[in-house]
């Protein structure tokens, strides 16, 4: 009997410990994850820019530390990162 406790212990641990794996790995997919990054050029120059998930975000180079913080302050609290497009209007004609 002891034997089957510890056996059954075992398994609801090990249940646990998949179940957290799971939810570790959709809260991974869930966040984005932004970066500022600085680039130095070979001449000295320095510029700042900001991915986001990996891929850089248009617009976001700055020689200035201060902006490109502001920047990614914004890009974090919800600021768009990819243009707005609304079709306005649409008109289908029989060309034939």
């Amino acid at each position: 009997m002891e034997i089957e406790w510890e056996e059954i212990k075992r398994d609801i641990e090990q249940e646990n410990q998949i179940e957290e794996e799971q939810i570790n790995k959709q809260i991974k997919q869930i966040m984005t994850k932004y970066e500022l990054e600085e680039k130095t050029e070979p001449n000295g120059a320095v510029w700042y820019h900001i991915k986001k998930n990996g891929n850089h975000i248009d617009n976001s180079y700055t020689r200035e530390l201060e902006e490109a913080e502001k920047n990614l302050e914004e890009l974090v609290n919800g600021k768009p990162t990819e243009p707005t497009i609304k079709i306005l209007k649409t008109i289908e004609v029989d060309e034939n």
